[in-house]
């Protein structure tokens, strides 16, 4: 069963792909949940090129690379969280949490790594629609069990992608 990890909060269309069960066949047994921030490098990230977004950036004297180096901040904090809040809407015991796991207790680990970050054209979106200036999340999750004192076993590995879709825009 694919752990649907809330990847596409905020987003009108979201697929999960490239499931892989490499570790533990058998039902495993957590006490706790533990939700990494993904890694992601700031050159990976698309800033919005619009207008009133260059704008913005001359106003507030920030460089397009510190930029970059919030938006990943962000996208980091906010994926993590959002991931834990859902897990414990479902009764879950999530915590959100980048130290490595106690060694006295099972635990689930989520991590993964962002492979897109395009926070697409707010002015395309608006105006446009129909998809146009869409933004777009792409990661690369890995779920990964361990039991007290013992080793982390890989059990999932997945891609969830995530985009604003195809929003009415003015121009409709």
């Amino acid at each position: 069963q694919t752990c649907a990890l809330p990847i596409s909060a905020g987003y009108a269309n979201a697929a999960v792909t490239d499931i892989e069960h490499p570790g533990l066949l058998q039902t495993v047994q957590a006490d706790v949940i533990y939700v990494h921030a993904f890694h992601a490098a700031a050159d990976q990230v698309q800033l919005d090129g619009g207008f009133m977004q260059k704008v913005n950036t001359m106003a507030t004297g920030n460089s397009a690379a510190g930029a970059q180096v919030q938006a990943v901040a962000e996208a980091q904090e906010q994926v993590a969280d959002e991931i834990v809040r859902t897990l414990r809407a479902q009764g879950l015991n999530a915590v959100r949490s980048d130290a490595p796991a106690p060694a006295n207790v099972n635990a689930l680990i989520v991590d993964g790594d962002f492979r897109k970050i395009d926070e697409g054209t707010s002015r395309r979106r608006l105006l446009v629609g129909l998809g146009a200036g869409k933004s777009e999340v792409a990661v690369q999750v890995r779920v990964a069990y361990q039991p007290a004192h013992g080793a982390a076993v890989p059990l999932q590995t997945f891609v969830a992608n995530a985009d604003s879709g195809h929003m009415p825009g003015v121009a409709e």
